[in-house]
């Protein structure tokens, strides 16, 4: 077995399912679980307990690293991706880790996030995980609208390149390489009622992974 981007650790499995393809981190492990260690320690400030007993939507869950963290949390966990692929090794994965009572996972038809998606799941739920996302919407504030529409909390983590300190933005641009400029994003979320909060410490750890074109920003945005 191995994992698209996240490393997977399973009872039963001797190692890790490894990343098949390359990347510039050294130790995507510790990468990932100091990412995870951030994430938990903004929720918990946030709801006080944590996350247990909460409903978390996990928008682009990969193969369900965050997913599968907070399921063992003791969160129910809605996991929607656009990739066939993706949905199938989340729910895979869910029962080898023992958790797949709590995880929900749903295959987005297009790729954009649907207006309709919410439908036939949950009126709501209490947190949304948009972490490594927005960058590939195709209609980014449109998509950004539909998510903060939901009125409950969101962490944002996202890349920022080109426009690290600028107010630039640019509709146009390729969605995967979109660049992302972290004051137009605070100033947007500002507009649509939101306060946010930038982890400070997720910058610092990823100063000496990237060749300093890449800055990346983790937020908390919390509805007023």
């Amino acid at each position: 077995l191995q994992g698209f981007y996240h490393p997977i650790d399973l009872p039963g499995v001797d190692s890790e399912i490894a990343v098949p393809r390359p990347n510039t981190r050294s130790n995507l492990t510790d990468y990932h679980e100091r990412e995870w260690d951030l994430v938990n320690r903004l929720v918990t400030n946030l709801f006080h307990t944590g996350i247990a007993g909460r409903t978390v939507l996990d928008l682009g869950p990969a193969d369900g690293f965050f997913t599968l963290k907070c399921a063992r949390a003791g969160a129910s966990v809605l996991a929607y991706d656009r990739h066939a692929l993706m949905v199938a090794r989340t729910a895979v994965f869910s029962v080898l880790a023992g958790v797949s009572d709590r995880v929900t996972v749903r295959l987005l038809s297009v790729d954009r996030i649907d207006p309709n998606v919410w439908s036939s799941g949950p009126d709501t739920c209490d947190l949304i995980l948009a972490l490594g996302v927005i960058y590939h919407f195709d209609d980014l504030v449109g998509d950004l609208a539909r998510i903060v529409g939901l009125r409950v909390p969101v962490v944002f983590e996202f890349p920022s390149t080109g426009a690290d300190n600028g107010d630039r933005y640019d509709p146009a641009a390729r969605s995967d390489n979109r660049p992302i400029s972290l004051r137009w994003f605070l100033e947007w979320l500002d507009g649509q009622g939101f306060d946010a909060t930038v982890e400070p410490d997720w910058g610092r750890y990823n100063n000496d992974l990237t060749d300093g074109d890449t800055r990346y920003n983790m937020v908390l945005a919390v509805p007023r």
